[in-house]
């Protein structure tokens, strides 16, 4: 994972991205079996079935809208992006 952090406008506006790339293996997946259960045998075995690759692109927006010494107003924007590769 790659991330970085940028605040500006004495940190009332903030720009936080993120970048991740993931690997998973070994995926289990459940299968029917046809043998009966009298036999030894549960209803369902785990097959692998294999991996998956995960990459994307985090990104918020953080903004400090209005500022007083009782009251502060913050908005912010979160947004992704990801792609699947099987």
């Amino acid at each position: 994972m790659l991330a970085s952090d940028v605040a500006v406008l004495r940190k009332r506006l903030r720009v936080t991205a993120d970048y991740y790339h993931r690997l998973s293996t070994d995926l289990l997946s459940p299968e029917p079996t046809i043998l009966p259960w009298v036999l030894g045998f549960l209803s369902n075995l785990q097959r692998n079935i294999g991996h998956l690759k995960n990459n994307g692109v985090e990104l918020q927006v953080d903004a400090e809208v209005l500022r007083t010494s009782k009251f502060s107003w913050n908005v912010f924007a979160p947004g992704a992006i990801t792609i699947q590769d099987r």
